[in-house]
């Protein structure tokens, strides 16, 4: 806790902040020397020489830092290596990406999250992003939210009809007509094709002196994101010679995106922390240890795992 600003203080305060040897003597407390940490909040306190109690106004046994973006390495600089106590603060109201813990601590690190932390969004069928991930030992105190992206939604495949499939007679009214209608003329051998989906016509050819349409090499046929897909044969006349055929379709629907950081749930994507709909990646992580030791005091909202 840092020392008052202003007023009277003691080196009883001093003691209660930087601890200390009974006898205690203000030379215990010289920048650097090992109680005070030589941290830009504790300036005022000589290195050596002369020292007098009102130095000490304002100054704090750990560094305190407020971040809204970057790592905490970086944002602690020199500093992050140095043998001292640590804390960074997230102010309420900040909302930021992936909180990441580098390597090469030394000293205590405290995170105080009054804000929110939040993983990145899984990408279709791919894991969710962690919200904060530890390379070191942390103690986090959560009054805000830590959030692990969603992961991203799986693939489904779309089927009409669900099963069987559609056929309608060439004859039928063109409203609801369903089928592959082939017309072979033997006598100049002249073909017509039709291709039929619940009243509109996909495609229409005539003239051809070979039938080179729709399922000309292949049972089935792409078209405007479905694949139609040759069915049971119908021979309807013998002259000209008549075969039609059933017909069903299908189609992939690609996953969305999870929730995650500037990006809402799309389709079949997952919640904060949950994985995505229809086999889709697995939630992102609230807190990813690395196998560190963390401790998470929480008196706010945590979404994912702590792992």
């Amino acid at each position: 806790m840092t020392i008052k600003t202003a007023g009277t203080i003691s080196i009883q305060d001093i003691v209660n902040e930087f601890g200390g040897d009974v006898p205690h003597s203000l030379t215990e407390y010289y920048r650097g020397a090992g109680r005070v940490p030589d941290i830009p909040q504790n300036n005022k306190i000589p290195t050596s020489g002369d020292i007098s109690i009102t130095d000490f106004y304002g100054s704090v046994n750990e560094m305190v830092i407020t971040i809204t973006t970057g790592g905490l390495k970086d944002s602690f600089g020199s500093f992050w290596t140095a043998n001292i106590p640590k804390r960074a603060v997230i102010n309420k109201g900040v909302t930021r990406r992936l909180l990441e813990i580098g390597t090469g601590l030394r000293g205590s690190l405290t995170v105080d999250n009054h804000g929110e932390i939040q993983g990145a969004s899984g990408a279709p069928s791919k894991a969710g992003g962690d919200a904060v991930v530890a390379n070191a030992n942390v103690t986090i105190n959560n009054y805000g939210a830590i959030r692990g992206g969603g992961g991203g939604g799986g693939s489904t495949t779309s089927r009409e009809p669900s099963s069987g499939e559609e056929y309608t007679a060439s004859y039928a009214s063109s409203s609801y007509r369903t089928g592959i209608y082939t017309k072979q003329f033997t006598q100049n051998k002249r073909y017509q094709i039709e291709v039929w989906w619940k009243g509109s016509r996909l495609f229409y050819k005539t003239n051809s002196t070979s039938y080179s349409g729709p399922f000309s090499s292949s049972s089935s046929w792409y078209k405007s994101g479905w694949t139609y897909h040759k069915g049971t044969s119908h021979l309807v006349n013998v002259k000209p010679h008549t075969l039609n055929n059933a017909i069903w379709r299908s189609k992939v629907v690609v996953g969305g995106r999870g929730q995650g950081y500037g990006t809402s749930k799309a389709t079949n994507g997952g919640t904060w922390g949950h994985a995505g709909g229809n086999s889709g990646g697995r939630g992102g992580y609230a807190i990813n240890k690395h196998g560190h030791t963390v401790s998470v005091n929480n008196h706010g909202t945590i979404n994912g795992s702590v792992v």
